[in-house]
């Protein structure tokens, strides 16, 4: 994407935006416009259900929501993708390793929003919270996202 959200090398770090703005951000981002796929299957069974995740995270400054809400646009105007299920075995974030596009890609799109098995999304979630948690990261500061095996 364009603009190179959470990117060291770019100079480009997302900050930390309090838990309620993120709630009204997802609400914005992942809006009536997104259409859940149903159910997906997961370690070989129908077991989990699509859902919408988006990025930059909802609960940043960088939230495409703020751009959305300026431009009079819907969620529809982010970037769309769907997870690709690679793996039949393993976790889910295993299972679901890869990403395919959904229309024509828009670089310069607010932001990216994405059909995600719920529990794979919900673990992410997860992990953003421990982050957040564990380096003591407040409202307004800056962080870095990295991205690897």
């Amino acid at each position: 994407m364009k603009a190179h959200w959470g990117l060291k090398s770019n100079h480009s770090p997302l900050t930390r935006a309090s838990d309620s703005a993120g709630n009204d951000n997802r609400d914005l981002v992942c809006d009536s416009t997104f259409k859940r796929q149903g159910t997906v299957v997961v370690k070989g069974g129908k077991n989990d259900k699509d859902s919408c995740d988006e990025f930059p995270y909802a609960s940043t400054k960088q939230s495409g929501a703020a751009t959305l809400k300026k431009e009079k646009k819907t969620g529809a105007a982010c970037a769309q993708l769907q997870s690709v299920r690679t793996s039949n075995s393993g976790s889910e974030a295993a299972q679901w390793g890869g990403v395919k596009v959904i229309g024509s890609p828009n670089y310069a799109a607010p932001c990216v929003r994405g059909h995600v098995p719920l529990k794979l999304n919900g673990s992410t979630a997860g992990s953003y919270s421990t982050f957040i948690r564990d380096q003591r990261l407040f409202v307004g500061e800056n962080f870095w996202v990295s991205v690897g095996p």
